[in-house]
């Protein structure tokens, strides 16, 4: 959990610092700042229902953003179309045995269905939202909705993905200099989009960040406090429950901070995402 919120807190910084000029250990201290606040003051409640609200702006801004990415292609949609079939963009299935792919159908198969388990089933990130519904039938249809819709999200910014790339082939000029992967979208949004609409795209972003975030602060501060500390000093933690919870939030938020100043260093954060993921999966379980 504590990788993983690095990778969070490190993703939505990087844009801060490309959007603002900041440095990135000031960004990255603001992205917690922000989100450490309503989670140690409204705990999982605010957790959830900041959730319902950011997803709206995850969903407008990306929507945004690729009706401008359209409307910037001579050819419209089509030529989007043309150039990615032309790059072998939508070939979904690769049958590969190459042990030097990194995607083929079987590490995909294998590896989501160890991920979603993993997430779904011993995450307390996850587990502590459904078990807030209010009868068990509330929750299956929560986890129920919540598969559906992660699957949808994550095709909606595959195609995202998909156009910025035939974008970037018919006006290469554009793209950002350098290697690195993660500025692609972002430099996009700075220099495609109106000032308006840019604010609104950047929000997207930084509500999905967020939503992770807050979630994964406050579930290892519950798991701290009750799997911890709880059996070690139960007398001094008598009726002051929710005030250990809230420091102990700070502080796995620091910690968290300082695991994004090791991720940072890495290029592509999203693939260090995934390589910390996959590697810590199998011993989880």
């Amino acid at each position: 959990e504590i990788f993983v919120m690095g990778v969070v807190i490190a993703a939505p910084a990087k844009i801060m610092t490309e959007f603002l000029g900041l440095p990135f250990h000031w960004s990255a201290l603001l992205v917690v700042l922000v989100t450490t606040v309503y989670t140690v003051f409204g705990g999982i409640r605010a957790v959830i229902w900041t959730d319902v609200m950011q997803l709206i702006v995850l969903l407008g801004g990306p929507l945004v953003a690729m009706f401008i990415l359209v409307q910037s292609m001579d050819g419209g949609l089509a030529q989007i179309i043309a150039i990615a079939s032309a790059h072998d963009k939508f070939r979904l299935i690769d049958t590969s045995f190459d042990p030097r792919s990194e995607v083929t159908v079987w590490i995909a198969f294998s590896g989501l269905t160890l991920y979603w388990f993993s997430e779904w089933v011993i995450s307390q990130s996850s587990i502590q939202r459904y078990l807030t519904g209010r009868s068990l039938a509330e929750s299956r249809r929560a986890l129920v909705a919540s598969g559906f819709g992660a699957f949808f999200v994550w095709i909606f910014f595959f195609l995202i993905g998909i156009a910025l790339y035939a974008f970037h082939i018919a006006h290469p000029e554009r793209l950002p200099a350098g290697n690195d992967a993660d500025r692609v979208f972002v430099r996009f949004i700075l220099g495609e989009l109106p000032g308006g609409l840019r604010g609104l795209a950047l929000s997207g972003v930084f509500a999905a960040a967020m939503s992770t975030l807050s979630s994964r602060a406050n579930a290892i501060a519950s798991l701290t406090l009750v799997d911890v500390l709880q059996p070690l000093i139960p007398d001094r933690l008598k009726g002051r429950e929710v005030l250990w919870a809230r420091w102990i939030t700070v502080v796995w938020a620091a910690v968290g901070t300082m695991a994004a100043l090791v991720v940072v260093r890495y290029e592509g954060i999203i693939k260090v995402g995934f390589r910390l993921g996959n590697l810590l999966i199998g011993p989880l379980l």
